[in-house]
This record gives structure tokens, C-alpha cells and sequence, in this order.
């Protein structure tokens, strides 16, 4: 990013500026959702959350994610949770359930990263030895052998 120009510092700050504004939102319409103001409101709430980030496919190494999908992921995360309440089902009984969502969805990620990864070098492996030569010096912004290089006016 540095080399293309952004300002890296003031975007991180950006960032993060945007990050406490809208905790504070969040903190401002539980507070008044619940009518009091605790420090320990919303104990408890991490599994839940980072649950429905996971499950809206944000990874959690970073670098991913959607903004729709985790909302989504929010969406059927609570349609768990109150149909499992409707059906007489204990809040510990409900955390276990949230838990095990939870662990079989980093489960199926993994499996998908590794799997995505092993086709991957299986498909670099297959190549010729030249056109793996060019096609990673043209990953790397140097135009590649067999072709002109193009000149922008």
C-alpha cells in the first residue's frame, strides 16, 4: 500500500477511529435497549460473536471477509438461538450448540483451506516448467517473455 501511494499511518488511524465510533454506537443502543448502563452489560456475549464472524466467513488470521456475510451469519446464529429457546432447550444447552457451531465451522474452513491449497500446488505441479517460469515473474509486475511489454500513453 505504501508503494502505491496511501498513506498507511492515517489509514490505520482511520481505522480505528471508525472502529471506537461505532462501538460507541453499539454501547449507546444497548444502554438504552436495556435501560441501564453496567460495566458488565454484555458479559457472556464473545462466544455468540465471534461465533457469527466466523460463520460469515471472516477469517480469523485476518485479511478476509464480508460485511453480508456476517450479517447473514448473525441472522441464522439468532434464528438458532430462539428457535432453540422456543423449543424449551437451557441457555447452557443453547452455549454448547453456539460452541459446536462454532468448532465444526473453523472445522469445515480448515478443511477447505487445505483442500484449496493442495489443488493449488497440485495444479502448479502439472504445468510445464516454462510456463510456470513465466507465469510467476508476471505475478510479480515484469511482463512476460513471449509477450510485448505494453507501453501506456
Amino acid at each position: 500500500a505504501r508503494f502505491s501511494g496511501i498513506n498507511v499511518k492515517r489509514a490505520i488511524l482511520g481505522v480505528f477511529v471508525t472502529s471506537g465510533a461505532m462501538c460507541s454506537i453499539a454501547a449507546i443502543v444497548l444502554t438504552a435497549y436495556l435501560a441501564s448502563a453496567r460495566a458488565d452489560t454484555a458479559t457472556g456475549l464473545e462466544l455468540p460473536v465471534i461465533t457469527a464472524v466466523v460463520l460469515g466467513g471472516v477469517s480469523i488470521f485476518g485479511g478476509s471477509g464480508t460485511l453480508a456475510g456476517v450479517l447473514l451469519a448473525l441472522l441464522v446464529l439468532a434464528f438458532v438461538q430462539n428457535s432453540l429457546g422456543l423449543a424449551g432447550v437451557t441457555p447452557e444447552a443453547q452455549q454448547i450448540v453456539t460452541g459446536a457451531v462454532l468448532i465444526v465451522t473453523l472445522a469445515v474452513f480448515g478443511a477447505y483451506g487445505s483442500i484449496s491449497s493442495r489443488a493449488a500446488d497440485v495444479w502448479r505441479s502439472r504445468m510445464p516448467a516454462r510456463q510456470r517460469k513465466d507465469s510467476a515473474a508476471g505475478s510479480r509486475g515484469e511482463p512476460r517473455r513471449d509477450s510485448p511489454a505494453r507501453v501506456e500513453t
